[in-house]
């Protein structure tokens, strides 16, 4: 059974689950998981104005970047419901209207998932099957899809973390990239590192 907590970073209020990794980190450190990382990205990051956060897991860099950014707008894309929950909560008792909660996976083509792996202390480590099918409980869309939809006409940065469907995820916004030339922030591994690097 889940067991709901909150911590206060600054004036934020962020809701986690009690033993999870990211927001164990959180509580520990008393600041934002990732700090040091998130503060040196901020430089490259002072006129984004259209943010992707892609893997938000429970909001903790989309609230850094509301925050700390001057956006105009954050789209936040976390597929895994009790992250999802998470993320939306703290957007709303944060009343962050800039930023949007999306409950569905991003991918290299639209359809459906599910999940393939969870791991009970680390809820950001949830993968998701690679198989994208014509059904599922998990909705699949490609940024270029979402972009074209929404008639989003730039795109500053995106942030991938996605627990290695990063290579998916890039090849489904790859005429997004190619028409606005987003900062990128991709999280990868030993196995997903040179892939990355060729696309």
């Amino acid at each position: 059974m889940q067991k709901i907590s909150y911590i206060n970073i600054e004036d934020l209020k962020i809701e986690g689950i009690e033993g999870d990794y990211v927001f164990e980190t959180i509580r520990e450190k008393n600041n934002f998981y990732e700090n040091e990382l998130l503060n040196k990205w901020k430089r490259y990051l002072s006129d984004s104005k259209v943010v992707f956060d892609v893997g938000a897991n429970l909001g903790n860099h989309t609230l850094f970047w509301a925050k700390k950014l001057n956006t105009d707008v954050i789209y936040s894309f976390e597929p895994y419901i009790p992250n999802f929950e998470r993320l939306l909560h703290n957007v709303q008792n944060n009343l962050l209207d800039n930023v949007y909660p999306i409950n569905k996976a991003i991918g290299k083509k639209e359809g459906y998932t599910c999940v393939k792996e969870f791991h009970e202390d680390n809820y950001g480590g949830t993968t998701l099957n690679e198989e994208i099918q014509s059904e599922g409980e998990i909705e699949v869309i490609t940024i270029d899809s979402f972009v074209k939809g929404k008639k989003i006409e730039s795109v500053d940065f995106i942030k991938i973390d996605t627990e290695g469907y990063e290579v998916s995820v890039l090849d489904g916004a790859q005429k997004t990239i190619s028409k606005y030339y987003p900062d990128l922030w991709i999280e990868v591994n030993s196995q997903t590192f040179q892939e990355i690097m060729n696309r």
